[in-house]
Formats: structure tokens, C-alpha cells, sequence
């Protein structure tokens, strides 16, 4: 592979404020930009995660395990209940209680809201760095947790990433979302360096036979 969340005025006025607010910014948005570094210098990469559902109208948790394969924009996410396939253009999501695959092609928000991950190579174009501070985990880790908003209002209201500073590494993203829900995706293992075949990110039919496809495109 080669090298390759309205909050901006409220930023302006912060750093108009805080003359020490534009070089946290600076190093939050540095921090971001090694994290895609090391990303897009990786032939690819597998990420194992849980995600924990929080819903203020709800007191129970919901929450999933699974895994993410990525190589650039393309990705292959499984959970128990779907498998999502993203091969740079359209996207199957396989619905294993249904028996059926989902065929679209999806906006850069529906992707990042299907995997957050997205979010290292999208930042730079359609969010604000709105605050940056350390924070530290029980375990020793220093990591660095950075605040993004997005330039169009969504549904995503706001993104908190958290990385080692070290190895510029996702340890955890919470994402704010309308209706008070929040979803924080905790990553539990990530390699780099995986290779994957030129075929992988897209749905093969004749592994799920009987499937119902039905093509939203």
C-alpha cells in the first residue's frame, strides 16, 4: 500500500481566547496524521474491537464483538449477527438472522458509521479539531485523546479518539450520536502488515448459498 464531526467557529473563538489551544490543536491533528501514516504504510490490517451501545432512554448496554480487515478504503466487519463487505465502491451487508445481503452504494458517513476506523484517513477533510489532552489508562499506556466534530451536522454529533502515543495506535473511539446515544468501540488487538487477496473485499455469492440479494443501489 502507498504512503499515502458545526464546531468551527466555537474553535476559532477558543483559540482566540487560548494562545496555548492552536498548539494543543497542531499537536492533536500531528498525532492523527501519524496514526494514518502508519496505517497507510501497512499492506493491511486486522483489528479486533468491542463496541458498547449506551442509550439514555435505556438502562441496559448493548454490546458486540468483532472483527475489522482493512486495506485502504476497502473493509471486510464481522459481528455475530452481519457480515459488511466494502470493496472502495459498493457494499453487501450480509444479515445472517435473515438470510439475506443488502447491496448499496454508501455515503463517507453511512461508512464511517458502519466503521469508525474510517475516521484516521477522513479526518483532515471533513473534521474540526475542536480539543486535544492526555489522559492515562491503568495499565500504563500514555495516550493522547483527541475531540473531533463534523463540518456538516449528522448524526454524528462529535468523536473522541484516544491513542497511544507511542505508536500512534486507536485504543478506543466514542462516538456521539443524536438522540442521546453514544457508542464507544474499544480496540483489543490490532496487526499490521496483513496481506489480503485482490478478491477478499468483495461478497461472493456462492459462499452463502441461498442467500436473498436484494441490490438498493
Amino acid at each position: 500500500m502507498k504512503n499515502s464531526i458545526k464546531l468551527a467557529l466555537l474553535a476559532l473563538l477558543l483559540c482566540a481566547s487560548n494562545p496555548l489551544l492552536s498548539a494543543q490543536e497542531q499537536q492533536a491533528k500531528q498525532l492523527l496524521d501519524r496514526a494514518a501514516l502508519v496505517y497507510n504504510q501497512s499492506d493491511g490490517v486486522s483489528i479486533a474491537f468491542k463496541a458498547t451501545t449506551y442509550m439514555s432512554s435505556k438502562p441496559q448496554q448493548g454490546v458486540t464483538e468483532g472483527t475489522i480487515d482493512m486495506q485502504g478504503e476497502h473493509f471486510v466487519l464481522v459481528t455475530p449477527s452481519m457480515h459488511t463487505f466494502f470493496n472502495g465502491t459498493t457494499q453487501w451487508v450480509y444479515m445472517d438472522a435473515a438470510d439475506e445481503v443488502n447491496i448499496s452504494n454508501p455515503s463517507t458517513e453511512e461508512l464511517e458509521s458502519i466503521n469508525p476506523m474510517l475516521l484516521l484517513q477522513n479526518y483532515s477533510k471533513g473534521y474540526t479539531v475542536v480539543s486535544n489532552k492526555d489522559v492515562s489508562k491503568g495499565n500504563g499506556t500514555k495516550v493522547a485523546s483527541v475531540k473531533l466534530t463534523p463540518h456538516e451536522q449528522g448524526e454524528l454529533l462529535a468523536v473522541e479518539i484516544q491513542l497511544d502515543k507511542q505508536t500512534a495506535f486507536p485504543v478506543q473511539m466514542t462516538l456521539s450520536m443524536q438522540n442521546d446515544i453514544q457508542m464507544v468501540v474499544t480496540i483489543t488487538n490490532l496487526k499490521l502488515n496483513k496481506k489480503y487477496p485482490a478478491n477478499y473485499f468483495t461478497f461472493n455469492a456462492s459462499d452463502y448459498p441461498g442467500v436473498e440479494i436484494i441490490d438498493l443501489r
